[in-house]
């Protein structure tokens, strides 16, 4: 009989070095796609543009969504946690040019942590 052989569990950190790799060939991707895409915005993250890869839209109420994230940037970062830091980016640039009111805030923030 043969014995099974299983894969060692991979800790937290040994999985974010192995997307490190990965993460800086989407960036370069990104620094491409913003030469071919002027005047798109792009992922906060990997920086590709709109034009080359679909956003994930966190819907924050009825009417209303924000996209900071690509779907595989979202997908990849995998908690709330980890993803909160980009909306709060999205937010700051957001309070440049206009203020803003802290309910929409609380909403986007909501909307974040329930995985939307």
């Amino acid at each position: 009989m043969k014995k099974k052989i299983s894969k060692p569990k991979l800790t937290e950190r040994k999985r974010r070095s192995m997307l490190k790799p990965k993460l800086y060939l989407r960036r370069i991707l990104g620094f491409f796609s913003k030469i071919f895409s002027p005047g798109y915005s792009s992922c906060m993250r990997c920086g590709i543009t709109w034009k080359f890869t679909k956003e994930h839209s966190t819907s924050y109420n009825e009417h209303s969504g924000c996209f900071p994230l690509c779907e595989h940037c979202w997908q990849e970062l995998g908690t709330p946690e980890n993803r909160l830091i980009y909306y709060q980016q999205l937010w700051a640039e957001w309070s440049l040019y206009a203020p803003m009111p802290e309910e929409k805030w609380d909403a986007i923030e909501k909307a974040v942590y329930e995985g939307r």
